[in-house]
């Protein structure tokens, strides 16, 4: 978990937004390589979250009501009550910097309106804290696909993925995006068969051919991507996602040493750098971008330097809160 949030800070800042005049990439090879990790590397990172979200349900689900209502409320409290709080807090934060004149140009968009409905709708359903859609996606999820994706698994794991796959290409609305149930599933199929799955033993080289297939791929649509060139169809970047997916999972199957890296101490502050992280990152860049923005390599610095010190400075935070204050730091974490 810890490593794919840290690819979604990194997948973040490869794309400033910053509505700053004067912020231009330098040159094609700043474009290629935050294209490398925005378009292809990191992009993993959601499907990542998903696959293990719907892995973790469904490995302990046993299809009863009693069982089902058990996840629900854990759901609940892990996912529902952080949302409404970090979206609350999001919508404060933005009607304040907005209505100062200062402090205005560190936000990036607005508000629509500032009556109850609109404000209601943001609050609920399109947070201004934008990474909190992949929570809403999964409690929606939780809530309308969890019998559906049990009765078909149990019927027929490969006819259950094709029914999802139709879902997904062929029904034109969907109270979420159409990738965060496609992995869900596919995190759901591994469930129900993982005892099958564990037996095989890949070889070393089959790994490096995995990671290798999906390396190749993430270069060549970054390439594309510099002229602003869409290579792959939508289901082909979901492809290559999984095959992601699938590398880093094997290769880190392989590299048992990491396991044990003092780095991973701090894993247990994965949610609160997701739910921090923004927009924190988007106004330590626009900092960075202020104190550099003279040197010819201040585009270099803005990708390199933010996302490594938005991390730190999350991790301080969720730090001091949870030794100033256990409680509200467990409230805001879904109780991690």
């Amino acid at each position: 978990m810890f490593f794919c949030m840290l690819l979604v800070v990194v997948l973040h800042a490869s794309a400033p937004k910053l509505n700053m005049a004067g912020f231009v990439h330098n040159g094609t090879i700043l474009k290629f390589i935050q294209a490398l990790f925005g378009e292809g590397i990191t992009r993993i990172a959601v499907p990542a979250f998903f696959m293990m979200s719907g892995f973790l349900f469904f490995a302990s689900f046993d299809g009863t009501w009693f069982n089902w209502k058990a996840k629900l409320m854990s759901r609940t409290k892990g996912l529902l009550v952080p949302y409404l709080i970090w979206s609350a807090l999001g919508i404060g934060l933005m009607l304040i910097l907005n209505s100062n004149s200062l402090t205005h140009s560190l936000v990036n968009g607005e508000m629509p309106t500032s009556n109850f409905s609109n404000i209601l709708y943001v609050w609920l359903v399109d947070p201004v804290n934008y990474q909190f859609w992949f929570v809403r996606d999964l409690m929606v999820m939780v809530v309308c696909c969890t019998l559906p994706l049990y009765f078909l698994n149990r019927w027929h794991i490969v006819l259950s993925l094709i029914v999802v796959l139709g879902v997904v290409m062929y029904v034109p609305i969907l109270p979420f995006q159409g990738m965060s149930l496609l992995f869900y599933a596919i995190g759901a199929s591994i469930a129900f068969s993982y005892e099958r799955i564990a037996r095989y033993k890949l070889s070393k080289a089959w790994v490096n051919g995995i990671t290798l297939v999906w390396l190749i791929f993430c270069l060549v649509k970054a390439y594309f991507r510099v002229y602003s060139f869409q290579l792959f169809p939508w289901w082909g970047n979901e492809l290559f996602n999984f095959i992601g997916c699938l590398s880093v999972w094997l290769i880190w199957d392989k590299l048992k040493f990491l396991h044990s890296n003092p780095l991973w101490r701090y894993s247990g502050f994965s949610f609160f750098v997701f739910a921090f992280h923004e927009p924190l990152l988007t106004g330590i860049k626009k900092g960075v971008f202020l104190i550099s923005h003279e040197l010819p390599f201040h585009s270099w610095l803005v990708f390199i330097i933010s996302p490594a010190l938005c991390v730190v400075i999350c991790i301080i935070c969720a730090k001091i809160l949870l030794r100033l204050s256990p409680r509200l730091y467990s409230i805001l974490s879904g109780n991690r």
